[in-house]
């Protein structure tokens, strides 16, 4: 299984907060938001208010719960697809027909069911992010019209009327199309360690020991590790879930209990 994301993946993220929450709820999905990779670090995202670029670390960190999903592309079918995307930079986001999506999806509004896909794809040319990412695969590569005619009953654009980020999962699973891509944890170290002289992972439980016992045979060591721990971790406190605040209590503990009450 690969190790990072390359260019012409699809990314099915969710988006964490309590509206997006409450929209995968009410929509029975899985992720709310999909997005593609321009190369090894750009990703290209269609959304409010302006369809735009953004980096990579931001689009693959943990708290978003990243899917990858790599398409079956010639990298000639790969050029045409991300080069349609691209033309969209700057485009505005149609909210309304968010909202739209949001009502026919949730069941609010009942669509009719689409018989045909040449129904279907008539009304896949909305400026929201699962509406442009399906188009432009569409345009570019006739295996994925041959996965999305096999799989076209069982998705949300023939019940719902709109394509959906669980579409291109169940197409996925329904087909041969999409390779699902993991992540690993070598490639998310590197992905968020912005810290060029940070403290290796393998440190950090000495360092809370240290803290806890507050007694160290090496001093200047312990206080050197002390510093530097403060810019790692924020990095890696995300992706490896430490009890951040916690920690930050045991360093100011630790610091107080050796500086004279004379510099307090």
């Amino acid at each position: 299984m690969a190790e990072c994301a390359k260019e012409g993946d699809i990314i099915l993220i969710r988006t964490p907060g309590p509206f997006y929450k409450a929209l995968r709820r009410i929509g029975n999905l899985e992720y709310d938001h999909v997005c593609v990779m321009i190369d090894s670090l750009l990703v290209f995202h269609m959304t409010f208010p302006i369809a735009k670029i953004n980096t990579v670390d931001k689009t693959l960190h943990p708290k978003y719960s990243p899917l990858i999903l790599r398409p079956e592309l010639t990298q000639a079918e790969i050029h045409n697809f991300l080069y349609t995307l691209k033309k969209l930079v700057g485009r505005r986001y149609d909210m309304v027909e968010l909202c739209k999506a949001i009502l026919h999806v949730s069941k609010i509004i009942i669509q009719k069911r689409q018989s045909t896909l040449e129904d279907a794809m008539e009304n896949t040319s909305k400026l929201i992010c699962t509406e442009v990412v399906f188009s432009a695969l569409m345009q570019s590569s006739k295996q994925f019209r041959d996965a999305l005619t096999a799989s076209f009953s069982k998705i949300d654009l023939a019940t719902k009327g709109y394509v959906t980020p669980d579409d291109f999962l169940k197409i996925a699973q329904l087909t041969n199309y999409f390779e699902t891509i993991g992540i690993s944890k070598k490639r998310k170290q590197s992905l968020f360690t912005t810290t060029k002289n940070a403290v290796p992972l393998s440190h950090l439980k000495m360092i809370s020991n240290i803290l806890r016992s507050g007694k160290s045979s090496n001093e200047s060591n312990v206080m050197k590790l002390l510093q530097t721990i403060l810019n790692v971790l924020m990095s890696y406190g995300a992706l490896y879930r430490f009890p951040i605040r916690e920690i930050l209590k045991l360093i100011m503990r630790y610091k107080l209990k050796r500086k004279p009450k004379t510099k307090l």
